[in-house]
């Protein structure tokens, strides 16, 4: 109940890379987290490759190797690329997935259910823009630090680049977010 409570504050926080104090209220004592869209996108973008072929050959032909933000959901691609054919492939799958995190994350990509009712395409294009609206939004923040970087070392050739650069992402964000309005999310 307090999640949500938060949630409708905005007291949640979203940094998945610095958990140290995330969301932990004294008088709680517990840990609250709410996964990442373009994480759940990326599970969701596996899963469908092992549980639907139709969904397989989709995202297989929208060639997204490199879209992919963890690496070891970019390592599960290629080995359900890869082994897809074998028998017993999920098998295969798990005894090659030798890191932890590529363990861990094939175990939560097998126990992920996703509903879709015959709208493969569109659900793999919405999780496709989830992950890319991410990515676009990190390089936001890495722009805009170097920006600042700049415009504190006085390099203002470089500031401008930066400046023109960030405002086509920011373009591109907005247009992102038309689209998302556009069709009901």
């Amino acid at each position: 109940q307090q999640a949500i409570y938060d949630m409708l504050e905005g007291n949640i926080e979203k940094n998945v890379k610095n958990q140290k104090e995330m969301n932990i209220y004294g008088n709680i004592g517990q840990k609250l987290f709410i996964e990442p869209a373009y994480l759940k996108a990326e599970r969701n973008i596996l899963k469908l490759m092992i549980d639907d072929d139709i969904a397989f050959k989709y995202i297989v032909a929208k060639n997204i190797d490199e879209l992919f933000v963890l690496p070891s959901h970019k390592k599960i691609y290629r080995l359900i690329i890869k082994n897809v054919k074998k028998d017993n492939f999920l098998f295969v799958i798990e005894s090659q997935c030798t890191d932890v995190e590529s363990s861990r994350e094939w175990v939560s990509i097998l126990n992920n259910k996703v509903i879709y009712d015959n709208m493969q395409e569109k659900l793999i294009d919405d999780y496709i823009q989830k992950i890319e609206k991410y990515k676009l939004e990190e390089s936001k923040r890495k722009i805009m630090k170097q920006l600042n970087q700049s415009l504190m070392e006085n390099n203002m050739d470089k500031a401008s680049n930066l400046s023109k650069e960030l405002e086509m992402i920011r373009e591109k964000i907005t247009s992102m977010n038309e689209k998302e309005v556009k069709n009901g999310k």
